[in-house]
């Protein structure tokens, strides 16, 4: 059996729009002259991406009584933290049945709940990112995975970096220990048991036959394409000299009452939403190349990596190395 029960996904709300409506009219813009019209851009990560629009509420309020001058407004990092709320609280109940033979999972329930505070924000973005990822980089072969959102009267909590991915894998690692701890057995050796590799059946029916070694299906439903996390694990734990560390902690902590060491390797699996988008690149006689695209350089470096991409596509068209 395997389901997911989600909460509906309300549409995004808006990010810039409410400081235009604070400081100005209904279906009035903000205009930063000098800078080609574009009035904000980024939402910052790390508990910023709607909360940053309290902060320029209040800012643009001022700068409209001050005759449209700039206003910088910075808050104390006590305040921040009150006003932002911080990454959801989270009750996880789980059940997990495993084979004790060979310490490999067979199911997982997972129920949860995630403190939102006193409205719902964004915290359905990490209530479905804790589903998705709940299975890391290990193979889960059945599993019921339920997360549900609270409304409490505490701060607003908001989305912080890799919202709810953070909360999948502190999940899915305790388990695997829970198991380890159950069988009597070495936690890396129950990872081992349990990372998702070719050999195990999580390929989809309409994959080609020749390319069934290369894609997977998650537990979120999605194929992994040139799926490579065993090769990096396996080169990973041989380089890092893992099992002769692992034995050294072992003999470390026999001879030691107080002072204990330990060592693990975990896997990561994060989801990267990638949105293509066209541009156009121009050659003229001279050899000069223009590219148009639809981003905005804002310092992140973006149109030194259109002319890295289109030099190195260029490269292999005309030669010259990818120069």
């Amino acid at each position: 059996a395997q389901r997911r029960q989600q909460q509906p996904q309300p549409p995004p709300p808006a990010v810039h729009a409410p400081r235009v409506r604070v400081a100005l009219q209904p279906n009035a813009s903000l205009f930063v002259p000098g800078h080609g019209g574009v009035w904000g851009a980024g939402g910052a990560f790390g508990g910023k991406l709607t909360h940053a629009t309290l902060v320029a509420s209040a800012a643009a309020v001022a700068s409209a009584k001050l005759g449209g001058r700039a206003v910088s407004l910075v808050l104390d990092r006590a305040t921040d933290q009150a006003l932002c709320g911080g990454r959801e609280d989270t009750l996880i109940r789980y059940e997990a049945a495993f084979a004790p033979a060979t310490h490999q999972l067979k199911a997982l329930r997972v129920d949860a709940y995630k403190n939102g505070g006193y409205v719902p924000e964004l915290s359905f973005w990490a209530n479905n990112s804790m589903l998705m990822q709940m299975s890391s980089g290990y193979h889960v072969p059945a599993y019921e995975l339920k997360c549900q959102n609270v409304t409490t009267n505490t701060a607003v909590r908001s989305t912080m970096r890799a919202p709810g991915d953070v909360e999948a894998a502190f999940v899915i690692e305790s388990v695997l220990m829970h198991v380890a701890h159950a069988a009597g057995a070495d936690g890396q050796a129950v990872r081992d048991a349990n990372l998702l590799r070719p050999s195990q059946p999580e390929l989809s029916a309409t994959t080609p036959e020749a390319d069934v070694d290369a894609r997977y299906v998650m537990i979120n439903g999605q194929r992994a394409i040139n799926y490579i996390l065993p090769d990096i694990w396996d080169r990973l734990r041989a380089e890092t000299k893992l099992d002769a560390r692992l034995a050294e902690a072992v003999s470390h902590n026999a001879a030691n009452r107080y002072k204990k060491r330990g060592v693990a390797m975990t896997p990561v699996r994060y989801e990267v939403s990638a949105f293509p988008k066209t541009s156009l690149v121009n050659i003229f006689p001279d050899g000069s190349v223009v590219i148009h695209h639809g981003g905005t350089e804002i310092g992140q470096g973006l149109n030194t990596k259109a002319i890295q991409a289109a030099a190195l596509k260029l490269g292999g068209v005309f030669g010259g190395g990818g120069g």
